[in-house]
């Protein structure tokens, strides 16, 4: 009887065997596509109501990263009752980050405790209506951006671990009175902005924020202080207007560098300002502040482009601008009708362009513009300061004397540019406490002549010993136009003023 068997060709069972080994492999990799799949089509979470929450919660579904988030807490209909908007988001703590932006409308929604695992948000973070007290998202680490809009909370707290943001925006929030939070921010990418609050009466926070491209603060009409910003190193801009009650602004002294404008304007009761001293900034506007009496601040700094002092009309005095470490391009100082004196603005060297224009108050400049050297000052406007008397200063003479711009005009007897040529030439030829015949010639275009054969030192109006030497001649012909000091005699008491050509 013939032998019959079933016969299978080893690669087929070799085949089948491999398989059946890979098929794990294969069902996770179906399983995890379907998940990314699920996760994709329901990570861009919207709640509009607690049922809606609810159901994703049932789903089973757990997104840790959510490309977005929007919930609508409840309100309550006019019977009380609530409206079916979202009441507890407890069960959201699986999540701790999310890609794109956090938009809530909490309105009466108590609590946001279950986003408090968030810790990054690739977008903004945009509140846009609630009341009470704001005080959520504790250990949100960076955002794109954190806004407040529209709500009426009395007090934003939280944000006690932001440490960078794009942008922070609180603007026309009706109830809100302090901002107490973002204690911990550092660096903002974009803007501060702050404005149109109109119970908003004072800024405080932001001790540790470096670097900001602008800050702008505008319009909150109860804001009475700004206070703080020490810290700031690296600025765009800042911008401080129209705050209808603002009376003190104060810090901002921690070396702010500014590439940008130092803008105070249109804020009409403000009577303080006592910050941003050793600071650089591009460019300083300080107008339209009509109780601000005294300008003291801005010492130590360092100045670009120009600075613009202007249509402040209780401005009394300038104090401010001490030792600058550079000058503007352009400083001009017009418009202010109580100014009376001006005795900052000291450093080594004079701004190019310097405006003093329309203050009719002013009666003197021999108390401040106090440089090293004028040789940078290209042109002076001097124009309708009607009692002005006080202009025979030395390093206005020494202006003239070396053919500078000018444009001299308006002001009070004795402060005409022919006046002041003939007073610098008065000052020019007395000899100051000296026993000896005085040098000559005097103006010289180049040597000058000593009566008695000795040492000798040529120093500036600012004491700068220019040169020394012995002997019956004095060479100046490497000195520019101006009015110099040359010192003879015993220990150098002789004195005399000599003008160069």
């Amino acid at each position: 009887m013939p032998y019959c068997s079933t016969f299978t060709p080893p690669s087929i069972s070799r085949r089948l065997l491999w398989l059946l080994s890979w098929l794990p492999v294969l069902l996770l990799a179906l399983a995890m596509a379907s998940s990314a799949h699920a996760q994709s089509q329901t990570c861009a979470l919207r709640f509009n109501t607690q049922e809606e929450l609810n159901n994703y919660l049932g789903s089973g579904t757990r997104c840790s990263t959510a490309q977005s988030i929007f919930i609508r807490g409840y309100n309550r209909n006019a019977d009380g009752t609530p409206d079916g908007g979202v009441t507890d988001v407890s069960g959201l703590l699986h999540i701790t980050a999310v890609t794109g932006d956090v938009i809530i409308q909490k309105n009466l929604l108590a609590s946001l405790a279950g986003l408090n695992d968030i810790g990054t948000v690739g977008g903004v973070v945009h509140i846009q209506s609630g009341v009470g007290t704001f005080d959520d998202f504790p250990f949100l680490v960076s955002a794109g951006g954190v806004a407040f809009s529209g709500t009426s909370f009395t007090e934003i707290r939280g944000f006690g671990l932001l440490s960078s943001a794009g942008e922070v925006y609180i603007s026309q929030n009706s109830a809100l009175r302090s901002v107490n939070a973002f204690n911990n921010l550092r660096t903002l990418t974009s803007r501060l902005t702050i404005t149109n609050n109109p119970l908003l009466d004072r800024i405080s926070t932001f001790g540790a924020l470096t670097a900001a491209a602008d800050i702008q603060v505008q319009s909150n009409p109860q804001l009475q202080a700004i206070v703080g910003f020490n810290a700031l190193r690296s600025l765009g801009s800042v911008n401080i207007t129209v705050n209808d009650a603002l009376r003190t602004i104060s810090g901002f002294n921690g070396g702010l560098v500014a590439t940008g404008q130092v803008g105070i304007m249109e804020n009409p009761v403000l009577e303080t300002l006592s910050g941003f001293d050793n600071s650089d900034v591009s460019l300083v506007n300080i107008s339209r502040n009509p109780r601000l009496k005294e300008i003291a601040n801005f010492n130590n700094s360092r100045f670009g482009v120009s600075i613009a002092i202007t249509y402040n009309a209780g401005l009394e005095q300038i104090t401010g601008f001490r030792s600058m470490a550079a000058p503007p391009r352009d400083l001009s100082i017009s418009q202010n009708v109580l100014l009376d004196s001006i005795s900052g603005f000291t450093g080594a060297t004079a701004p190019t362009n310097l405006a003093i224009d329309d203050n009719p108050a002013l009666r003197t400049l021999t108390q401040g513009l106090t440089f090293t050297t004028y040789s940078t000052l290209n042109y002076l406007y001097l124009r309708n300061n009607s009692s002005l008397t006080g202009c025979n200063v030395p390093w206005l003479c020494q202006h003239l004397v070396r053919g500078g711009g000018a444009n001299i005009s308006g002001n009070a007897t004795g402060c005409s540019e022919a006046a002041i040529r003939q007073a610098c030439t008065t000052l020019a030829a007395r000899p100051v406490a000296t026993k000896r015949p005085a040098p000559f010639p005097n103006p010289t275009d180049d040597m000058l002549q000593l009566p008695v054969r000795g040492a000798y030192r040529v120093s500036d109006l600012a004491g700068r010993v220019l040169l020394h030497g012995t002997g019956f001649q004095v060479s100046l012909a490497e000195l520019p136009t101006g009015l110099y000091l040359v010192h003879t005699g015993a220990d150098f008491q002789d004195r005399f003023r000599i003008v160069k050509r």
